[in-house]
């Protein structure tokens, strides 16, 4: 007969050990990599499982994945724990809630603290040749081209904390984001753009740019009182007045310091003047990195 002290203490083990396993907060991948392989193809993934829109994904350690698609689906989670790489012959688009570049097997939905990434492996996992992990979008010495674009759209997701997600967050990996070079992100203007205009003269000239660009045309400085910004206040809501725009024409002017940018619609009659613009390739801030680079958030 076996002692009830001794059937408590198993009971009470037992209760522990499926708490534990209740509330860890690693996640339970929906898809992981099989190999070294193109994103598209299903012999890349485990089960020749292609990810699908709310899947959890992640590229194991020692596998390089080249996302080759231009997907509408959002991803709830992609873990970079080895490498993915964008194709730079083609248009790509990732849609997703977090994306976390991070060696190791497991990962938690957090889009801050990288202090709660583990790097053991799951228990009957098999075994990888320990790497860094990489997100490539372009490289110094072969970035996305001229004409291609790789965007990433961060999407905040059902469930999701809001304090952290949607994200990018790099954990002890390596991230590099190069597109076709410009010589200029951001320019002044050659003169102050005055309200309802729909052009504006740049004072140098700019290489890289093109008709179909998007921009942003900001306030010279932001109000004191509350008034004209160029971006929102947490604290006091304020009037923004940055006002994004498409190229419709570049022209050079006889005798001007630099080009003349023709907008798709003139600047606002009630407006402030302008006397910066530069293209937009992160929303909200105008943040520009290079031409074929679009990081959204939402």
């Amino acid at each position: 007969m076996v002692p009830m002290r001794l059937v408590a203490s198993v009971m009470l083990l037992a209760t522990h050990l499926v708490g534990a396993q209740e509330t860890s907060p690693f996640l339970s991948f929906d898809v992981r990599s099989a190999r070294t392989g193109k994103w598209s193809d299903p012999n890349t993934w485990m089960n020749r499982h292609v990810p699908r829109a709310g899947d959890l994904v992640q590229v194991r350690s020692g596998h390089t994945v080249t996302y080759d698609v231009d997907s509408t689906a959002v991803l709830r989670v992609l873990h970079v724990a080895g490498t993915l790489t964008f194709a730079r012959e083609r248009p790509t688009r990732l849609n997703v809630g977090l994306l976390k570049v991070a060696p190791g097997e497991q990962c938690t939905e957090e889009g801050f603290n990288c202090h709660e990434m583990a790097n053991a492996p799951e228990k009957g996992a098999a075994a990888l040749a320990p790497g860094p992990a990489v997100l490539e979008i372009g490289t110094r010495e072969h970035p996305i081209p001229a004409g291609v674009t790789a965007t990433v759209r961060l999407v905040h997701l059902e469930g999701m904390d809001t304090n952290t997600l949607p994200a990018l967050i790099n954990c002890g990996g390596r991230l590099d984001l190069h597109g076709a070079p410009m010589n200029r992100t951001w320019v002044k203007l050659g003169a102050t753009a005055k309200p309802g205009q729909n052009r504006v003269t740049l004072a140098e000239d700019v290489t890289g740019w093109r008709v179909g660009d998007k921009i942003i045309v900001t306030v010279s400085r932001e109000s004191e009182d509350g008034g004209s910004s160029y971006r929102q206040s947490a604290r006091r809501p304020r009037r923004v007045e940055t006002e994004e725009r498409f190229i419709t024409a570049l022209q050079t002017e006889a005798g001007g310091t630099g080009p003349t940018v023709v907008l798709d619609q003139p600047l606002p009659s009630n407006s402030s003047p302008r006397r910066r613009i530069e293209p937009v390739t992160r929303k909200r801030t105008g943040m520009s990195w290079t031409r074929p680079l679009k990081l959204f958030l939402p």
